[in-house]
């Protein structure tokens, strides 16, 4: 009995993977996962070599998300700010700069993000020029108010709310 019992541990304790790091191919992406303590921690996505996206986990749940230009700059900053899903999103232009700061939903079947509640869009010399409210249902988001700034005169050109929703196309 004892001599199975040292059989089963054994295998059991070969078995184990603990601490990895798994490499996919999946067409022209390459998919590098790493594991700690057999929990997910990070994915990064390279194309052709080329860095395209880094993903952070903790306890299973995503909770950072950054993509790159192809130059390399990021492009997109997006953080948990409530689980299981609601993210602050950060994008920027290919030279750096700040283009637009807002929420998102993280919808993990369709693994995309879709916007909720106000998003706001600068200028390239940081001017608030507009400001617009997103609702979505969880397959997609959908534009409620849109509001055009004068970042001249700074006063508002345009504010429309859009009811029923209008599809962002």
């Amino acid at each position: 009995m004892k001599f199975w019992f040292l059989i089963v541990l054994v295998f059991v304790l070969s078995c184990k993977k603990s601490d990895r790091i798994e490499i996919q191919h999946q067409g022209k992406f390459e998919i590098k996962k790493t594991y700690q303590n057999d929990m997910l921690i990070s994915t990064v996505v390279y194309d052709d070599k080329r860095l395209i996206n880094q993903s952070f986990y903790k306890n299973n749940t995503l909770y950072k998300v950054l993509e790159y230009y192809p130059n390399g700059e990021i492009k997109i900053i997006s953080e948990l700010i409530k689980e299981p899903n609601h993210f602050y999103d950060v994008f920027y232009s290919d030279n750096g700069k700040v283009k637009s700061k807002g929420e998102s939903d993280y919808i993990k079947k369709n693994r995309r993000f879709l916007k909720r509640g106000g998003t706001i869009f600068y200028t390239e010399d940081g001017k608030i020029a507009e400001i617009m409210d997103f609702i979505n249902n969880g397959e997609e988001d959908f534009l409620i108010r849109h509001t055009i700034l004068d970042t001249l005169r700074n006063t508002i050109v345009s504010d429309d709310i859009y009811d029923p929703p209008l599809k962002k196309p």
